[in-house]
This record gives structure tokens, sequence and C-alpha cells, in this order.
């Protein structure tokens, strides 16, 4: 009977992660069906989802900077998908779908390094996936969903560097700021409590204290340090 029951616990675990995993790879593509009965060439929620579509077809044709408003981010990777799939009113959508779905990922990956199991991990995924506004930015042309994704993958870098202390953790939380500030201003206030998190830790170890901390604290503010030079020099 015991070695049943430890096959059983050990089939769980894989088959909620079967679970998940099936509805993070369901959410595109319902979303996208979704989106395909609206008969809509385009779908906005404001004034900015065209102008940054304008802005990413700006970078095709060699303006790398194409505005003093917002982070360029979106417009590079938008750019090379048009390069990919010269498609200007489809691509917006179909990247930020994209960047939606691994996002769901990163979440069901940070659920799962913080304790949820099971039903517990597999509401998670649901409560993001249903939540109208992640389903209503997904199929729109605004920077958020991109944004969510590297956050996403700030934060699972942060727990799980915080659980074993490897620093593959450290630097996925750094690029993951270093992205996410080059896309929406509101990351600064992520990269501020995680530079300081990480100074205080350094500061608390005993022995010798890894140098590379500090470097991984303050790779979030390359982007927010080039962009106010970039403001500076364009006001």
């Amino acid at each position: 009977m015991m070695p049943d029951r430890a096959a059983k616990s050990e089939r769980k675990p894989q088959s909620t992660m079967l679970l998940v995993s099936g509805m993070v790879l369901a959410f595109p593509v319902a979303v996208f069906l979704w989106r395909r009965s609206l008969h809509t060439i385009f779908f906005a929620l404001s004034a900015d989802d065209f102008g940054r579509t304008f802005c990413a077809w700006q970078v095709t044709q060699g303006n790398p900077l194409p505005s003093d408003l917002w982070p360029p981010l979106q417009f590079w990777i938008e750019a090379v998908a048009l390069r990919l799939y010269p498609t200007l009113l489809s691509v917006p959508y179909l990247v930020n779908l994209a960047a939606s779905t691994v996002a769901l990922l990163c979440l069901a990956l940070l659920a799962r390094e913080m304790g949820l199991r099971g039903t517990g991990l597999a509401l998670t995924v649901i409560l993001a996936a249903t939540m109208p506004w992640f389903i209503w930015l997904s199929v729109s042309g605004l920077a958020e969903p991109l944004f969510i994704l590297f956050l996403a993958l700030a934060y699972l870098g942060i727990v799980r560097w915080y659980k074993s202390a490897g620093e593959l953790g450290l630097w996925m939380a750094a690029l993951g700021l270093l992205a996410a500030a080059m896309l929406r201003f509101e990351s600064w206030g992520h990269s501020a409590v995680f530079s300081l998190g990480v100074m205080w830790r350094w500061w608390h170890i005993r022995g010798r204290r890894p140098h590379k901390w500090l470097l991984a604290a303050l790779i979030p503010w390359i982007s927010p340090a080039a962009w106010l030079i970039f403001r500076h020099g364009s006001s």
C-alpha cells in the first residue's frame, strides 16, 4: 500500500502542472478566436494604442527613438516582429498576446515557488487568465502585457534568489526590471525596492560579500539613467 500511495503523491504534482500548462496554452487560442470574432481591424483601449503602433513603424524606418514620452522597448520588439510579419495592425496584439501567455506561465511558476500546489496553483492561473483587464490588454496595442511579463519574470527571479541564494535568480530579477523600465515608468518603484533589498542582504552577509550583487542592484537603473539623459538632451 505504501508504494502505491507514494506513486499517487508523485503523480499528483505532475498532473497539476500538466493541467496548468494546458490552461496556459489554451489562453492564447481562446483569446485569439475571440478577437477574430469581433471583426475589428484594430482594437484600441485608449488614444495611445495606435500612437505606439505608429512609433513601432517609425523604428522600422530608421528612427530608433521615435518618442520622447514613452520608453522604447515595446517599439523595438514590435519593429522586429514587423520585419518578420509586416502587418502593421496585427503585430501589436499578436506580440501582446504572446507576452500575456508567457506572463501567465511566469505567474504560475512564481505561485509554485511561493508554495502553491494543486487547486491553489490552478486557481491562480484561472483567476489571472480570466481577469477582464488582462484579456483586453492582451489584444490591445499598449505596453502593459510586456510590462507584466518582465515584472513577473523579475519577481520569479527574486523569490528563487531569496530561497536558494543562487545568483541565476538575482540576474533574472535585475534584467527583468531593466526590461520593465524600458516599457513603463512604474517599474522604477519596483527597482528601488529590489536594489535596497539586495544591498540590505549584501550588507548583512557574514564573511566575504559578493560584489556582483551590487552590480545586479545597479542594473535596473541603466534604463532610467539613459532615459533621463535622453529627455534632458531632447528638451
